[in-house]
């Protein structure tokens, strides 16, 4: 049985999460628990995809916007790698 056939049978509980359901979670975490950054969060992830920013500009600038917050500089760098 291959990798894949495995993954396929695998119930929903133990299936990896994807990076779609870690990206979502990460975002669904920031507007729960900094719902006054969530909006200029996402303006300055539409402007690095847009490649307005690169990824040293965007790092710094959610680093000024959360504020010294550790825990989502945390999870900040996990999601973008």
């Amino acid at each position: 049985m291959s990798h894949a056939q495995k993954l396929d049978e695998a119930s929903p509980t133990t299936r990896p999460q994807s990076n779609h359901d870690n990206a979502t979670g990460y975002l669904d975490y920031i507007r729960d628990t900094r719902p006054d950054v969530y909006d200029e969060f996402l303006r300055l992830l539409k402007d690095y995809f847009l490649g307005t920013i690169g990824t040293e500009d965007l790092t710094a600038r959610v680093s000024v916007l959360f504020d010294g917050d550790a825990e989502l500089m945390q999870r900040f760098e996990a999601f973008s790698q």
